[in-house]
């Protein structure tokens, strides 16, 4: 019995009824699995069909005489090369879930706990998102300028520049997210620290009279993530 049929077996309404002692967390379990079998076949039919739309462009863009075409077929292109890419990548992500594997075309781990607390790359992070979204707002400006000239190839090339800016702007946030979970991840573990410190350490003081953890833990546990990384990269 293959494991896709095992998660059917499970999920069947005549076996849990025959198995009333049956967990939830297992039933919620098996759901889960199908849940993450039906989306690695939708995902991986997504990247079998744009295998075929990556083939037609390349003949568009081979064939055409015309150099317009071929500039605009070509930076689709791009686009679509990249996206085959990402869900060849997010396709070996499922199918490592489904097998309790690790495959290196797979997506990194998203785990918090494994990011590393930047504090300048959180600075220059929010730097780059402002800077994309003051480009969203004058690529607008400058793509109306340039409205019906040279049949519309100018201001269809602007609206590309400000729509790549705008998903830039979203990327960016996500960034800054998970740099600011990454401080919250690193506040929790010091507040386990100090709740584990032998007690003249969780006062505050060491023997000698130096802080201790839990004058750290209170310290970072009274600020909210952004403002560490703030402070810190102010330095």
């Amino acid at each position: 019995m293959s494991f896709a049929e095992y998660t059917d077996w499970i999920l069947s309404e005549g076996w849990l009824r025959r198995n009333e002692a049956l967990p939830t967390r297992a039933r919620v379990a098996a759901k889960g699995q199908r849940n993450m079998e039906v989306l690695f076949a939708a995902v991986d039919a997504r990247a079998r069909a744009q295998t075929q739309t990556l083939r037609d462009y390349t003949h568009i863009a081979s064939t055409s005489v015309d150099p317009v075409i071929d500039l605009v077929v070509r930076l689709i292109q791009e686009d679509e090369q990249r996206h085959h890419l990402l869900l060849a990548r997010i396709a070996a992500s499922l199918q490592d879930a489904l097998d309790w594997s690790h495959s290196p075309e797979a997506l990194p781990s998203t785990n918090v706990a494994e990011a590393v607390v930047d504090r300048d790359l959180w600075s220059m992070t929010r730097l780059l998102a402002e800077g994309e979204r003051r480009d969203v707002r004058s690529l607008r400006s400058l793509a109306r300028e340039f409205d019906g000239i040279s049949d519309g190839l100018h201001t269809l090339l602007l609206d590309m520049m400000r729509l790549d800016s705008e998903k830039h702007s979203r990327l960016l946030q996500f960034i800054t997210r998970r740099l600011e979970a990454a401080v919250a991840m690193e506040q929790r573990l010091g507040n386990r620290v100090a709740a584990t410190a032998p007690r003249h350490i969780a006062r505050g003081t060491s023997a000698t009279g130096t802080s201790g953890a839990a004058t750290l833990s209170a310290g970072l546990s009274s600020v909210s993530p952004a403002q560490v990384l703030g402070d810190q990269s102010a330095t």
